[in-house]
């Protein structure tokens, strides 16, 4: 019973519930915010959440108030030892996972895109890459032809491979109070661009760091497809993520579709669960090859009509893009 009390405790304190030997220091309201928290960035450990629903637990009930109390701790705790599904007990809980910060320059006039993209790569990239615990800046414009035969908006995207999230959280703020890209920005005739969007990410665990394309290192062409799915309810995004991790990413490599990232939305509440995937290939032409030959194999068929895994995601938006000068990517 110690060893599982300690176990909790260090679980706790890593989701912002704390303990001491003397119970719960927060107050109810404290605990009830770090409980949103949890629930908020998709911490998909049962362990984990149960062990925080126990704190939680003592924070809002006395332990002597009655044998009710005592006995709902008691099986949290029992709970919180018992291992999820195969997939939760598998993983590695000590892999690093990287957090991302992605930044679309959203805009509907293609000219003034280009100019943000040499904003970017000229001005803002290159202070980025300083700050403190960032991995690699990626820099990306769209290509002239679009999924669906969209067409292109002039959005360009930055994106900020981080190994902490502090890092990525605060990264638009570190460009706020830094006067050398607000002076580029200063430079052009406004207004430049419609809004500039934030997702902020987690790595799944099946890619937990990103993956440079063989084409990046050679400095060969490349061109790339991001991918974001929607689910209807935080328990939806889960499962389709487990998807991911339990198959999905390898099937894509088999097929030679070259996985960049894979990143889960760190979302509000109110907010709709959503996941962000990018891809790299060579051509175009060589990327719809690969994807058919994912939509063509017999995992993808056996794998999208497992009924676990049935109506996880709600909505799809793609589109491709290309490496702008400067993007570590």
């Amino acid at each position: 019973m110690q060893a599982t009390y300690e176990h909790c405790t260090n679980v706790c304190k890593r989701v912002g519930v704390r303990m001491s030997n003397g119970g719960c220091r927060r107050t109810a309201n404290a605990n009830v915010s770090a409980m949103r928290s949890l629930h908020r960035t998709h911490v998909t450990n049962r362990p984990q959440v149960l062990c925080a629903a126990f704190v939680f637990t003592l924070s809002v009930i006395p332990a002597r108030s009655s044998p009710l109390a005592f006995s709902l701790m008691l099986a949290l705790l029992t709970l919180a030892m018992l291992p999820a599904d195969h997939h939760q007990a598998d993983a590695d809980p000590a892999t690093p996972r990287e957090y991302y910060a992605l930044v679309a320059y959203e805009n509907d006039d293609v000219a003034r895109g280009e100019r943000v993209g040499e904003l970017l790569s000229e001005s803002i990239a290159p202070i980025v890459r300083e700050f403190a615990g960032v991995r690699a800046v990626g820099l990306f414009a769209e290509t002239d032809e679009q999924p669906k035969n969209a067409s292109k908006t002039g959005t360009v995207y930055l994106l900020a491979a981080c190994d902490n999230i502090r890092t990525a959280t605060t990264l638009t703020d570190q460009l706020a109070g830094n006067e050398a890209p607000q002076q580029a920005f200063r430079s052009v005739d406004w207004p430049i661009m419609k809004n500039a969007r934030v997702t902020y990410l987690i790595a799944f665990t099946s890619i937990p760091e990103l993956e440079l394309p063989p084409e990046t290192a050679a400095g060969d062409d490349r061109v790339f497809e991001m991918r974001t799915y929607y689910s209807a309810d935080a328990d939806k995004a889960r499962l389709k993520m487990e998807m991911f991790d339990e198959g999905e990413t390898q099937l894509m490599r088999d097929v030679k579709l070259q996985p960049v990232f894979y990143g889960s939305a760190l979302v509000a509440a109110d907010e709709e669960p959503h996941l962000v995937y990018l891809l790299s290939a060579p051509s175009l032409e060589a990327h719809k090859q690969n994807w058919q030959g994912f939509l063509d194999s017999p995992g993808w068929a056996g794998m999208k009509n497992t009924p676990r895994y049935r109506g996880t995601v709600s909505k799809i938006e793609q589109v491709f893009l290309q490496p702008l000068p400067g993007s570590d990517i």
